[in-house]
């Protein structure tokens, strides 16, 4: 990381985006009750979805990162904006 702004951002932001991508992964467990294949292709299945989250994650937070730097400003109302709601909320 370039400064502690850009660090910061990209910690509260994976974060978020984390909570979002485990949530539709935790939606996807439903096929495991659904169908009925065998434990091996449903280990397969379900360590492939991982993976996917994982490299969507990936994606996603680098490509915040990158927008944020070309208008340095975002990044800042971002952490100022975050950190006026979380001192604020009890």
């Amino acid at each position: 990381m370039k400064n502690i702004d850009r660090w910061k951002f990209a910690q509260r932001y994976s974060s978020k985006e984390m909570i979002k991508l485990g949530f539709i992964l935790m939606l996807t467990t439903t096929i495991g009750f659904i169908t009925h294949f065998s434990d091996l292709i449903n280990m397969f299945l379900g360590l492939g979805l991982m993976t996917l989250t994982i490299v969507i994650l990936i994606i996603r937070v680098e490509n915040a990162i990158k927008k944020g730097s070309q208008t340095n400003k975002n990044i800042t109302t971002y952490l100022l904006h975050t950190q006026f709601w979380s001192s604020h909320v009890v």
